[in-house]
């Protein structure tokens, strides 16, 4: 599977979905040790991904990242 721009604007806004259908839960699951907003607060950050990603990077932005990513792997 070749990463390309498109497939993971796809992928984090199938993620950020999850979040929001489980953002009660994840916070359940952060009362007994924490305060109870983990869930609401990764809707919220997930929600500004969102909005970043509804416009498409320019291709120099693109093509920087493909460099990192080679350097990466």
């Amino acid at each position: 599977m070749t990463l390309t721009v498109d497939t993971l604007i796809v992928w984090m806004n199938k993620f950020a979905d999850k979040i929001e259908t489980n953002k009660q839960y994840l916070s359940d699951l952060d009362t007994p040790i924490g305060d109870g907003d983990h869930g609401f607060n990764m809707d919220r950050g997930m929600k500004a991904v969102e909005e970043k990603l509804s416009t498409k990077p320019s291709e120099k932005k693109v093509k920087l990242i493909r460099k990192k990513q080679v350097k990466f792997f």
